[in-house]
């Protein structure tokens, strides 16, 4: 994507999805992107991606806010902070999850 000579990456489309449609099931495809991004050679650092998520949760724009607390703990315990990573596992499981949730 293009947009006054100026190149955009990936990320810079997921943070225009969520701005756009925060219940795009393309914005959690490109969550587990992020997520993943060693596998993809993507190099976003994960506290940028653990502020962006807990802004996410702070706001509860999202139908889907067990899979945002799920991925705030990834990105503590990938931070090393433990005690928070736990804090938001917890959270996640008090959330209402979709099948496809409950069973990954």
């Amino acid at each position: 994507m293009k947009k006054e000579g100026l190149k955009y990456d990936a990320w810079d489309l997921f943070l225009h999805l969520y701005q756009k449609n925060p219940n795009s099931q393309k914005l959690l495809s490109f969550l587990q992107y992020f997520i993943h991004k060693e596998e993809y050679g993507y190099s976003k650092d994960f506290s940028e991606l653990n502020r962006f998520v807990l802004n996410v949760i702070q706001e509860k724009r999202v139908k889907n806010l067990a899979a945002w607390y799920y991925a705030a703990s990834f990105t503590f315990d990938k931070l090393g902070d433990l005690p928070k990573s736990w804090e938001y596992i917890q959270k996640a499981g008090r959330c209402k999850m979709n099948s496809e949730l409950k069973d990954a």
